[in-house]
């Protein structure tokens, strides 16, 4: 739903947006503000995601009417198109779009109140989660990315920060600024993401298929939740950056050998040898203490096959 409407510029200067009574911050990056939000009538408690653009909003399917001439403002325009249609479990939701003003359009989206998987990982030990609970939260977050996947969807930003653990231990994936539609007839190349967190394709701007970067991502998030650092050694960024495109991490110690191969799986550098989803959904560690399901895929016959050469 997207509501556009002339008096919202006044109302932002009385604290509200819409029905939304604004409150204090929740998070700031480079694209956008994110402040707690109170409906007026209902109590009900939302994140509001500020973000000023070149573009304006038209009511209609959340399309955009170019009045500005920067092109990768295009990004808002398929974040709020992709997220409207997704509907998850592990998936923040996106309620309402909202244009303030001309060129700052507000997404209402569902409130996870509790923490990032960065803050998480203070409350352990050497910032490492035990195998156990690692693997709880890994199961949502691949959930999530399994259900993207199967819908076409790409997330290209798979962080610890972009994961958020409510007080009841449920996660949700968030910021989908980065988000793209992905097919087996056309690959993507536009570099997006976090250094850290991105495919050695990525890194050297070559052509790549969405959902293996997506696990590269993946094995990245975690081995950092399980060892409390970044998988790359190297005492310069120049070094951090070779072993990240030849995929040279440094062992951890005292975890599972399943553990260690599925981290092995997620972060081969070639992406045709690299697991998909479904090796991840169907790995020995995520099999651990329970018996082992089939993953149901939504495609059938013949090219389910050359699907899962491509995702898996």
């Amino acid at each position: 739903m997207t509501q556009t409407t002339t008096h919202e510029t006044t109302k932002m200067k009385e604290r509200m947006i819409g029905s939304y009574k604004i409150g204090e911050t929740l998070g700031e990056g480079s694209f956008a503000k994110v402040k707690l939000g109170t409906h007026e009538k209902t109590g009900e408690r939302v994140a509001l995601k500020v973000l000023h653009h070149h573009y304006r909003i038209t009511p209609k399917d959340s399309q955009f009417v170019k009045h500005g001439d920067v092109a990768s403002d295009l990004k808002l325009q398929r974040e709020i198109i992709i997220q409207m249609k997704l509907n998850h479990i592990h998936i923040a939701k996106l309620f309402e779009v909202i244009q303030v003003a001309g060129d700052v359009t507000c997404l209402i989206m569902e409130l996870v109140e509790g923490k990032d998987l960065i803050s998480l990982l203070d409350d352990f030990p050497d910032r490492a989660l035990p195998e156990k609970e690692a693997l709880r939260i890994f199961r949502q977050i691949t959930s999530a990315i399994h259900y993207l996947h199967e819908h076409g969807v790409v997330h290209r930003d798979i962080k610890l920060e972009n994961v958020m653990l409510s007080h009841d231990g449920t996660c949700k994936l968030i910021d989908f600024g980065f988000a793209s539609h992905w097919s087996m007839s056309q690959a993507l190349k536009t570099p997006c993401g976090s250094t850290i967190y991105a495919a050695p394709e990525i890194l050297l701007r070559q052509a790549y298929r969405g959902p293996k970067t997506d696990v590269w991502g993946l094995g990245v998030l975690l081995y950092c939740m399980v060892s409390g650092k970044i998988p790359w050694a190297g005492e310069t960024a120049r070094e951090q950056l070779y072993n990240t495109v030849h995929g040279v991490w440094s062992e951890i110690d005292g975890v599972s050998d399943a553990l260690s191969d599925l981290i092995h799986g997620c972060l081969l550098p070639d992406q045709k040898s690299r697991y998909g989803i479904y090796d991840i959904l169907e790995s020995e560690w995520m099999r651990v203490e329970r018996r082992k399901v089939g993953v149901k895929r939504r495609l059938s016959g013949t090219i389910k096959n050359i699907v899962k050469r491509i995702v898996a």
